[in-house]
């Protein structure tokens, strides 16, 4: 499930991705990731956020709901589990 909701929510407060993410401190970078489903925010990043676009109770709910029911982002989890890059040649491992 993407982040429609957090989407229609900025929109309806007439912000920019920029001006949003920037309330909600955060990068725009972030923000359009969280737009995209491409990027999980954290309980406190969805309140942030909700913050950032004037959302009420019942919506942060809805976002945080829907943050619960989305797997992690395939490519955080790709590069916890990576293993360390070697040293470079002449340096010490």
């Amino acid at each position: 499930m993407t982040f429609d909701l957090l989407r229609s929510l900025r929109e309806r407060a007439n912000l920019t991705q920029e001006a949003a993410a920037s309330l909600a401190g955060v990068s725009r970078v972030t923000w359009c990731e969280w737009e995209r489903g491409s990027r999980r925010p954290t309980n406190d990043s969805l309140k942030a956020a909700a913050r950032a676009v004037g959302a009420s109770s019942e919506e942060l709910e809805q976002l945080i709901l829907a943050g619960a029911d989305r797997p992690a982002s395939r490519d955080r989890s790709r590069h916890e589990s990576s293993p360390p890059s070697p040293p470079l040649s002449g340096e010490e491992a």
